[in-house]
């Protein structure tokens, strides 16, 4: 598996995910496939702006990632890691 780091953009425009998260991100990995095609780890610059915890879950479960190639520029990054974000915002 190809490791990659976290870009800074993910940490402008994306919280971390707390612990209770992460336990329901695995069994949703685990028994409802969410590390397939329709989930990529997108990368700018080889590193990871949106997909940290789902790459590391991957990792640890021996689960192969699919990722998605992000080519714009910095700022169309950046939106582009707030948009896949959204959801999160004031929770």
């Amino acid at each position: 598996m190809i490791e990659y780091e976290t870009h800074p953009i993910a940490n402008k425009c994306s919280r971390k995910t707390d612990p209770d998260e992460i336990i329901e991100l695995v069994k949703s990995m685990v028994y409802g496939g969410r590390f397939d095609k329709d989930y990529p780890i997108v990368i700018y610059g080889r590193k990871v702006i949106d997909g940290r915890t789902r790459l590391l879950i991957c990792k640890l479960l021996e689960i192969e990632p699919v990722v998605r190639i992000f080519t714009g520029s910095a700022a169309e990054a950046e939106a582009e890691c707030k948009r896949l974000n959204k959801h999160k915002e004031g929770e």
